[in-house]
């Protein structure tokens, strides 16, 4: 049996699925450690939990929440040599340390879990970060791209691994079988959807989700077809000034703004109805989201300002990318997409398929319990 001490900055509802099914590992015993919600973002750990997931560690800031600490975060006095520690790969929550260090001391494997990079990332940030990986017994990354990237850097191979994030599939694809045919076309005579191309956008309303952008190539589009319908899904601090912008541009007709859902059931029938999911800013596991769905996905192809899930899209496979921040080159995509309905069905089956063959729920919990059996293997 090898327990396994896990430190994470707030458990989300996403992740609750994963850890669910890491605990039911033959061999594996996990813990898992976290705040209930973090003073620099709107992000809270979930409500409801296992009884392996403890949330009693609140999190405070300094220097502007540049630095943050975890309260009350000990290292399990249970684990032993052969044992496994995984922390967020944030060097920002400097509590994290000390567990590094006791755990070098008493044997126990170290796993450096987090991005090999991201959208939010500095050349001066990245660099001090992978100088503290290459101090890890192991580096468990977010995509296989990244991987192959820190071999390019000189990271040992046998140190590196991946787990391809993803999200669970299994309340998708019982939403999707919910939603028969008829039950669609109700719902699209309900909420006057008949006839309309809908573009959808899923995620928080913040400024690097590039709405504005959106909102002018909605404008434009508009103009070219008035069947032009963008749903958009989520809330945030952004919401008003985008809706006094789509105001402005007078699109508010184009535009749904359906808020905040959290449950499959009542997602399911706005993806399954969209053409496409438009996504002008960083994207992340939105991606995975839409790909659940079958529904192809256009973002920016500017890697350095995307999360690593952008590993997952194959431009003009299972979605394309646009210039970033040109307006033009994504009204282009867009229309391409409409007026090229079987290039859009072919994209739809290969979403499908790169979540079922490389982002799925269970090739997570196997590259991360490969993680764990390396780095306990290293004492």
């Amino acid at each position: 049996m090898i327990r396994v001490q896990i430190i994470q900055p707030v458990v989300l509802e996403y992740r609750v699925a994963f850890f669910n099914a890491l605990a039911c590992v033959d061999g594996l015993q996990i813990q898992v450690y976290a705040s209930k919600r973090l003073p620099y973002a709107d992000l809270k750990s979930v409500s409801k939990f296992e009884d392996f997931i403890h949330l009693n560690h609140p999190c405070i800031g300094f220097i502007g929440n540049r630095l943050l600490w975890q309260k009350r975060l000990r290292l399990s006095e249970d684990l032993q040599s052969g044992d496994v520690l995984v922390v967020s790969g944030n060097p920002r929550f400097l509590s994290n340390f000390p567990l590094i260090l006791k755990a070098k001391r008493r044997n126990i494997g170290v796993v450096w879990w987090g991005h090999g990079w991201s959208a939010s990332s500095s050349q001066i940030t990245a660099t001090i970060r992978r100088s503290i990986m290459r101090w890890m017994d192991v580096i468990l990354l977010y995509t296989d791209k990244e991987v192959e990237e820190y071999k390019q850097r000189g990271f040992s191979p046998d140190k590196l691994f991946a787990t391809n994030n993803t999200i669970d599939q299994k309340p998708i694809q019982k939403a999707m079988l919910a939603w028969s045919a008829s039950r669609l076309d109700k719902f699209k005579i309900q909420n006057n959807l008949l006839d309309k191309r809908i573009l959808l956008f899923c995620g928080r309303l913040t400024a690097n989700k590039g709405l504005d952008l959106m909102l002018d190539a909605l404008a434009r589009i508009s103009k070219i077809d008035s069947n032009y319908l963008l749903v958009v899904i989520g809330e945030g601090k952004e919401k008003q000034r985008l809706m006094k912008q789509a105001s402005m541009l007078g699109i508010d007709g184009h535009i749904r703004w359906v808020g905040s859902l959290f449950d499959q059931m009542q997602m399911a029938p706005w993806f399954m109805s969209a053409e496409c999911l438009v996504y002008p800013g960083a994207i992340g596991l939105s991606l995975i989201h839409a790909f659940s769905y079958g529904l192809p996905v256009i973002t920016h192809g500017n890697m350095i300002n995307q999360m690593p899930e952008i590993a997952a899209l194959q431009n003009g496979e299972n979605g394309l990318l646009f210039s970033e921040g040109n307006v033009d080159n994504l009204v282009e995509k867009i229309l391409f997409l409409a007026e090229h309905p079987d290039v859009r069905s072919k994209m739809s089956t290969q979403a499908l398929n790169t979540v079922a063959n490389k982002f799925s729920m269970d090739n997570m919990v196997k590259q991360f319990v490969n993680a764990i059996y390396a780095a306990a293997q290293k004492k």
